[in-house]
């Protein structure tokens, strides 16, 4: 995985991903003077901004999560982050029965020579 996206980030990459980036935060330094002497949800404030900048950066799409209603992506990435119960045990489950597998065939071939 980091020689696919190594290429990413190279020295020249960087640069060109500067001014999106400060663009961003420009736009969060808006948004909060606008809000001043209000509370706002930091991790939602950040989660926000980090879409933007992945949003921008890796795939071109300029939008505004701070100030318009969520884009599809960053719900997207908010259900991925939910960990219900549900999804826990469904993890969990999926895990150890790739354990198992792992187990029972080794124990399988070991019988076997």
């Amino acid at each position: 995985m980091r020689k696919r996206l190594n290429g990413g980030f190279t020295p020249n990459k960087m640069k060109d991903m500067f001014g999106i980036i400060n663009e961003s935060v420009d736009t969060l330094v808006e948004y909060l003077s606008e809000r001043e002497g209000a509370g706002v949800d930091s991790r939602e404030l950040f989660t926000r901004l980090n879409c933007n900048v992945i949003l921008n950066t890796m795939f071109g799409i300029e939008c505004n999560c701070l100030k318009e209603p969520p884009h599809k992506l960053f719900s997207m990435g908010n259900e991925i982050n939910d960990y219900s119960s549900w999804k826990f045990v469904r993890i969990f489950a999926t895990t150890i029965s790739m354990t198992l597998t792992k187990v029972t065939f080794k124990h399988f071939w070991t019988i076997l020579s």
